[in-house]
Order: structure tokens, then sequence, then C-alpha cells
């Protein structure tokens, strides 16, 4: 049950859809501090609400509204609440402490508005600081705010979080639009393992705090006083103490300038559209120990820098992660899947490249640097991947794990990595002309170290000297070792 301890909620029982008819009630009509429970009604509910008791004549503060709606599991059909009245006369929430909405495991969809704005619209009102949290219990529903929205604080509140809570959606379609109540600076906090959508213009100028779970928004860059994620300038927070908050940004290419925080519990962004690119500049991704991992099939690339101390960086899905910046976290990197480029510095960070991961870039790494078996490495003519730690190892490594080499290059020798690190020859294949890649078309190459070079030659017209000093049959195996 929501909130604390208060007199019975008044349960809807009604067919026609009017909440001001007393009939429509278990206990009569709801009054001001009252909380609503939908709990099996027949059909789905859809109420076009005028001027009466649970909405306020007047568009003021205090208590004149409901505090809370509850869908039990047996309320399996479909809510819909839709204001008739004016802009000054629209349904609201007076919250002090309670959840002001919760939808049970089972309970059916909850919309409300109908996106025509004026009296279809809601406001959320607070008593002092209180925040408003929405729960959705329900796995299989979606929470749902059509039309705009007004966060209103009120008495001397401040700093006050609509907080959507559960492993059940919640999306808003609407504008987060910031009232103007005493000190009202608001902000959206997303609790709990489910996903909200933003979808509007919204301007309120607070944090965005992701503690667990997933937010979506296609719009995440401040234009015209609003973006999906209001009308600030702070760092959006990803990630709990103990849970990972995940940024799903899904919109075209753009540049964002306000950073991220990472949480102890871990931070992602995930750019979703392949061929977008999501630049992160201006501010940098701060933090004290968290994770943060850069997923998504579009590609990021962070041109501000990675502080986040003891915490680590983690590539994951098929985008290319670029960092440009002069990275100072020391905890380890994955490259599990997808592409890293590495065109700034990385600190004293232990890199691993999995099976399924790719490294390239012509920056700096100051840690180790090891490929496991299956793991590439980006080819670029013009590129040279330093290392300045105490090794780079291979798990299985040879020239068709080149990204990018094909019998088009011409011949030469190009350095692939360098530094100071010592290059490992265990588990490194094609190491040596004699263990060359035929790359097809007359050509042939094979790895020289004390840096990584690859060396790239034309395959001799066989005959009796070469046959005899160079092994041609050798070469002429495609090979990976």
């Amino acid at each position: 049950m929501l909130g604390t301890a208060q007199a019975a909620p008044k349960t809807w029982t009604g067919t026609d859809g009017n909440m001001n008819t007393s009939g429509n009630w278990s206990g009569g009509t709801p009054v001001a501090g009252d909380q609503i429970l939908f709990n099996g009604s027949p059909g789905s509910v859809t109420s076009n609400l005028t001027v009466g008791a649970i909405i306020p004549a007047a568009n003021a503060l205090g208590t004149a509204s409901v505090t809370g709606i509850q869908l039990n599991a047996a309320q399996t059909s479909n809510v819909t609440i839709i204001g008739s009245g004016t802009a000054g006369n629209r349904f609201r929430f007076v919250n002090a402490t309670a959840t002001a909405i919760q939808m049970e495991s089972g309970a059916g969809n909850l919309t409300f508005g109908d996106g025509t704005g004026g009296g279809s619209a809601f406001n959320l009102a607070t008593n002092g600081s209180a925040n408003l949290t929405f729960r959705n219990n329900s796995a299989t529903s979606t929470g749902t705010f059509k039309s705009d929205v007004t966060f209103v604080p009120g008495g001397s509140g401040s700093n006050v979080q609509w907080i959507f809570d559960g492993i059940g959606k919640w999306q808003v379609d609407g504008a987060i639009n910031q009232g103007a109540g005493p000190t009202a600076v608001t902000g959206v906090t997303k609790n709990g393992a489910g996903t909200l959508t933003l979808n509007g213009a919204n301007t309120y100028t607070s944090a965005t705090t992701i503690n667990a779970g997933t937010l979506s928004a296609g719009n995440i860059v401040v234009s015209g006083g609003s973006s999906n994620l209001g009308n600030a300038t702070s760092a959006v927070i990803l990630g709990g103490a103990a849970s990972q908050g995940t940024l799903s940004y899904t919109g075209n290419s753009a540049t964002y300038t306000r950073g991220f925080t990472i949480g102890a519990g871990g931070g992602r962004l995930d750019t979703i559209t392949s061929g977008q690119v999501l630049t992160v500049a201006t501010s940098n991704i701060t933090g004290t120990s968290g994770t943060f991992t850069i997923g998504g099939a579009g590609n990021t690339t962070v041109a501000s820098a990675i502080q986040t101390g003891s915490g680590g960086l983690t590539k994951e899905d098929s985008g290319m992660a670029t960092l440009g910046g002069n990275n100072t976290y020391s905890g380890a990197t994955l490259v599990s899947a997808g592409t890293l480029l590495v065109s700034g510095a990385l600190g004293n960070t232990a890199v691993t490249v999995g099976s399924t991961g790719t490294i390239g870039g012509d920056g700096t790494i100051a840690g180790t640097l090891h490929f496991d078996a299956g793991a590439n490495f980006v080819f670029n003519p013009t590129q040279t991947l330093t290392v300045t730690g105490s090794s780079v190892t291979f798990g299985s490594f040879g020239v068709a794990d080149l990204f990018g080499l094909d019998n088009s290059v011409a011949v030469g020798t190009y350095t692939l990595i360098n530094g100071s690190a010592t290059i490992s020859i265990s588990n490194l294949n094609n190491l040596g002309i004699g263990n060359a890649y035929n790359l097809g078309a007359g050509k042939a190459a094979y790895f020289e170290i004390s840096s990584l070079n690859l060396v790239v030659m034309a395959i001799p017209e066989p005959g009796p000297a070469f046959l005899g000093s160079l092994g041609l049959l050798m070469l002429l195996r495609r090979r990976r070792g």
C-alpha cells in the first residue's frame, strides 16, 4: 500500500469513466488527501475528468488533491486519466512522503493525458522539499504521461526530485516543466531495473540521476532552454552505490558537453543507432571507483577526459569508441566487443582486448596491453599505437588478425605498436619471413620486432634460388601460424 498509515483508500468501482461521481467509488468520491485504488474493475478505465473533488478549482499549492494512485495485480485492464479542465484546473498529486503511484506486478498500463495540453496536463505538487516517487512493479506494463507535467514544490521546497522506480517501464512524452514554487529546482531520478523514456522538451534545471536501470533519450543537448534531460549544465549521474545506471542515447550525431559522474556501481553510455556519433566534449567523465562502460551499435567519441580514479573502462557491443582525452583512470580496460581507438592517452591501466574486440589508434597507453586469441588490431598505414607499460602480450595473434589489411596495401614496413614495452613473441604467429602470410595478388606479410612491425612484400616469381633460400612453399600457404 502507498505511503504511511491513513484512512482506507477510495476504490474505483464505476464503469462510466466519471471519477467525480460518488457512485463510482467504494467509500465515496475521493477528497483532498485521499489515495485512490484500482483493484480489478471491469474493462479499461478512461476517465475524462472535470473540475470536482479530485481536481482543484484553482491551481494553488496545498493539499487539494489526491496523494497517490495504486493499481493492484487484479487491475489487469488499462487505466487512462485525462483532465478536461483549463490549464489552471489540472489533476494534481500532492504528496509529502508516500509513493505517489504504485503499479503492482500484473497490472495493466496506466496513462495520464492525451497529449493535447491544457487541462489534459498535470501538476505534481509537493509539500516542503519532499520528493515524488512513481513505482512500477510490473515488468509487462508501462506508465505513460502523454501530456505536459509541471513540477511545483510547495513551501520552501528545493531540489525536489521526480523519482521513477521499479522493474517496469515509464514514459514521459510531454514536457517536464519547472514550476514557479519557492526555490523550485527540480530534477529527475531513475531507480530500479526498469526503463524510463523521456521524449519531451524538458525545462527542469536540477540533476538527472540514473541510479539503476536505463534512461532512454533522443535529445540530450540543451537547445533553446530544453532537452530530454532538462535545461541544466550539471553532469548526469550514471550509477548508484551498488548498481549500474545506463543512459541510452537514441538520437542522431550530436555533441554533449555536460559531462558524467560515474557512481561506485558503474555507469554505462550506449549510443544506439548505427552510423551515428555521440561526442562527449568539454566536461569530463569523473568518479572515484566505478567502471564506465561504452556500448551500442553507434559510435561514441570521448574528446574530454575519463577521470574515474580506480574505476575501469569496458567497451561492449558492435560500435566504435574513440578516446581522445588525457585519461587518468587506473582500473582495468576491457575491449569486450566492438572497437576501441586510442587517439589520446590512457594512464596506467591494464588493457585487455577480448576475443571479439578490436583496438587501434595513434595514442599512448601507459599500462600493459594483452590480446586474447581472436582479438583484432586496426591496421592504418599512417598510425602507430605507443605502449609504455611493461609488456605487450598475445593469446594467439597473426597477420590475419589485422583489421583493414588487404592486398591493396603498398609494399613496405609499417610500425603497428612501438614504445618502451617489451613485445612478447610467445603466441605471435607469422613472425619472420619464413612464416609469412599470403595476402593474395602476389603479396605476403610478416611481423618483425623490436617494435611490432609489419612487413609487406611482393612475392617474387619462383626460381631455384628463391625456393632454396626462402622456402616459397611456406609463403604461399595462407596461414595464421
